[in-house]
């Protein structure tokens, strides 16, 4: 995973005044969760929750708290899971169109 962003605490801030973004503060491996969600639906890859898993590099929680903040964030509409057109017993993961949109108005502020 790459990224050319400084962040900084108004960084941060925008994300937590943003109504689908601020869950991702919740857990301290959040941020990293949102930028790879990012990357990985621009690169078109088939990533479920445990190929979404093994990219997290900091604080990487135990398997099943994963899998549970991801239903959360499923569950509040801050992500999709979609069929994989590879294999369809495995369920990607996006971010939601309405997340998606606000990261990139967040973005502009980069």
């Amino acid at each position: 995973m790459e990224g050319n962003y400084v962040m900084d605490s108004s960084k941060i801030t925008l994300i937590g005044n943003s109504k689908h973004l601020k869950i991702f503060l919740s857990k301290n491996y959040g941020l990293m969760l949102l930028f790879i969600l990012e990357e990985l639906a621009e690169k078109k890859t088939d990533n479920g929750i445990d190929d979404t898993y093994e990219f997290m590099l900091f604080y990487k929680p135990k398997r099943a708290a994963f899998s549970q903040f991801c239903a959360l964030l499923r569950d509040t509409g801050v992500i999709d899971y979609t069929i994989s057109a590879n294999k369809k017993s495995k369920r990607i993961l996006r971010l939601s169109k309405t997340s998606q949109e606000e990261l990139q108005e967040t973005r502009k502020h980069f």
